[in-house]
């Protein structure tokens, strides 16, 4: 059986409620009530949780790094020292964010020393330390190959046969693809193909999904399909026993995906579960299902962003206090840890490293771009034939009519219309869109043929869907307000519910629905966090087993 983890819990439930029981049905009376620290802790993000996010850890200096470094090693050979115990066990999967995975080099033992665990935590809560903490176990990790990197779960195993990777190509759903890269671990396929055993073990399968697919919508399709099973799963179990496996589950919902899938799963219970089972009652106790709550998830200030670089992963959180409560996750990518440093003005072709810092939600458009020539048109926009058959128009944002193919073709991006194939070096779209060759020489943008705007099927396209920024776009700004050449948006090449999030040239890639998602919770002034590379995970992303390649989008 897959052994469920219990990594810290930072969550903790709004104001609690009392439950009067009626014989017509559960009506539920909200009192509000003091939480202790320790009891918000079990819900919300804390303070030093959300800090613990690192932005900069380049910036540090080399004596800082290098001090860090030396407490994270003290911090591990303490805990591989200490007997084994729960808080123990509980602390490492916090370090390491991926289900406490690996720790075979801790020995089992007996209650341990209380005094020497908190020392080690004390020192573990310094972000800096934390970091390195983590790199040394993922480095760990990898050599002894006790954990799947991403580029597996991409490309197949290393050790297997060539049949086998093949075999492992044409599996077109991501989890026929988890299936088959555990398919020599049956105890975990027992836990994975059973409705039962996906919802008790959510937590181990959750992590290890996060670990090995990250950038990829896996982990959150998971939770869908474990909230859809549930009311069938929980009729099946004696009542006290399915409220124990649901408040874990819950929990589990709530720090590994968000709140969003506990509300979803509360209406699918207080709709088919018996007015009398003590879930529903638990439901209400638990008080996700307030209409205060519900205001959590409408665009807000109190609401903000935090794209965790180095987890592939966009967490969106509500403030409560000086907490955090976590609403709601998406995939996401930047660019290539190897890129060079983002600075104002630069080419929009170069590939950078994504910027890490503080930033402020702008809105959301539909966005062009005078650097990429298929964004010289919005995304969307209707197709359709001249009339003599020979050439294609698109429909502009204005309403007109515009010429698509050909050397007369006419584009408005900023400013008044122009026609780049004609006017050449004098229009600024020919310009921004040429490419500067490492060899020297300079690609210039072609015309559009009628075959651009042809599909699979050798038809016209209804609408021009290969706009390198996806249908909607997320523009920021910095701390001062200027706005960023960095956006959140979707990626024609990626934008398949089954492909991987790739590299951008510094933006952030996501999902067109899970975009559109995300901009739902935000509005003018709601913060968004982007979080430093952790080198290790930015390594075995970088390339194919065997091959130097480089999986990088533009």
């Amino acid at each position: 059986m897959v052994e469920k983890f219990s990594p810290e819990r930072p969550f903790e439930r709004p104001p609690r409620t009392s439950v009067e029981v009626s014989s017509d049905h559960i009506q539920e009376q909200r009192v509000e009530t003091e939480l202790s620290d320790a009891e918000l802790d079990a819900w919300l993000m804390s303070p030093q949780t959300y800090e613990g996010y690192v932005m900069g850890p380049e910036a540090e200096s080399p004596e800082d790094v290098k001090k860090n470094r030396e407490e994270a090693k003290g911090v591990l050979q303490k805990i591989r020292q200490h007997p084994f115990t729960k808080p123990v066990f509980q602390f490492m999967a916090m370090v390491m964010g991926a289900g406490a995975l690996g720790l075979s080099s801790i020995e089992k033992g007996g209650s341990g020393n209380d005094a020497e665990l908190d020392e080690i935590v004390e020192v573990a809560q310094d972000p800096g330390v934390r970091y390195e903490l983590r790199k040394i176990l993922f480095e760990e990790l990898m050599e002894r190959d006790q954990v799947l990197s991403e580029v597996e779960a991409r490309y197949g195993r290393e050790a297997w046969s060539q049949e086998e990777r093949l075999e492992y190509a044409d599996i077109p759903t991501l989890d026929g693809k988890f299936e088959y890269l555990h398919k020599d671990d049956p105890e975990l396929i027992h836990q994975y193909r059973s409705p039962e055993g996906r919802i008790r073990s959510f937590s181990a399968i959750s992590e290890t999904m996060r670990l090995e697919f990250s950038h990829s919508s896996l982990v959150r399709e998971f939770a869908k399909g474990c909230v859809q099973d549930s009311p069938k799963v929980f009729l099946e179990m004696d009542p006290e026993e399915g409220l124990e496996v649901y408040r874990e589950f819950s929990q589990d919902l709530a720090k590994n995906v968000g709140l969003r899938h506990v509300r979803d799963m509360g209406a699918l219970l207080m709709e088919q579960l018996p007015a009398d089972h003590p879930i529903q009652k638990q439901i209400l106790e638990d008080g996700w299902m307030s209409d205060e709550v519900g205001k959590w998830f409408e665009p807000s200030t109190q609401n903000s962003a935090l794209f965790d670089q180095g987890n592939g992963v966009i967490l969106l959180l509500h403030k409560v206090g000086d907490r955090h409560a976590l609403l709601d996750t998406f995939p996401g990518n930047g660019g290539p840890p190897d890129g060079v440093a983002w600075e104002r003005g630069m080419p929009g072709h170069v590939a950078v490293r994504t910027p890490d810092g503080m930033y402020g939600f702008d809105r959301v458009l539909e966005k062009k771009s005078v650097s990429w020539r298929n964004s010289w048109v919005a995304d969307g926009a209707e197709l359709r034939w001249t009339s003599d058959k020979t050439e294609v128009e698109y429909k502009d944002q204005d309403g007109r009519w515009r010429l698509l193919t050909g050397e007369q073709a006419e584009f408005v991006v900023y400013g008044a219309p122009s026609k780049p194939f004609v006017e050449k070096n004098k229009s600024k779209l020919y310009k921004y869109a040429s490419q500067h060759q490492e060899d020297g020489s300079v690609q210039v943008p072609k015309p559009f043929t009628v075959q651009d705007a042809l599909g699979p099927d050798g038809e016209l396209r209804p609408i021009w869907d290969k706009n390198d920024f996806g249908p909607k776009t997320i523009r920021i700004k910095d701390a001062g307000g200027e706005l960023m050449s960095i956006f959140f948006h979707s990626s024609p090449t990626d934008e398949a519910p089954e492909a991987f999030l790739d590299f951008s040239h510094g933006c952030i890639h996501m999902k067109p629905a899970d975009l559109e998602a995300m901009g739902g919770y935000l509005t003018k002034g709601s913060n968004i966090k982007i979080s430093s590379f952790t080198d290790i995970v930015a390594f075995a992303q970088l390339k194919k087993p065997g091959t130097a390649s480089e999986a990088r989008e533009g």
